[in-house]
């Protein structure tokens, strides 16, 4: 039996969002939706239902980071299994700027 490389394009937002949650080791809290000064007041403070939570997800750092390559983001999402969203998005922009800087062997 040969391998098949199947090459897929980027998904949409909401689509990337869906397969986010659906790689989630855990379910993902409203709190870590919210947003951090550092991620500026584009995000709602209250999210009231799944699309609302789905959409949110969608236009998250790490989402956006991911930029909707399927298999980045199948990578990724188990990362939290013992970590924040926003610890996520932290590793991914230090390992992007290590590997950025030829350093990123780790």
């Amino acid at each position: 039996c040969a391998e098949k490389v199947i090459t897929l394009s980027p998904l949409q937002p909401l689509q990337a969002a869906r397969l986010f949650l659906q790689w989630c080791p855990r379910a993902i809290e409203n709190n870590e939706l919210e947003p951090r000064p550092s991620q500026g007041g584009g995000m709602p403070k209250e999210v009231k239902n799944s699309m609302d939570a789905l959409s949110v997800l969608a236009n998250h750092p790490v989402l956006k980071f991911l930029n909707g390559h399927p298999h980045a983001i199948t990578l990724a999402a188990p990362l939290l299994q013992d970590r924040s969203l926003e610890e996520v998005h932290k590793l991914l922009e230090s390992k992007s700027a290590r590997d950025q800087r030829g350093g990123g062997a780790s």
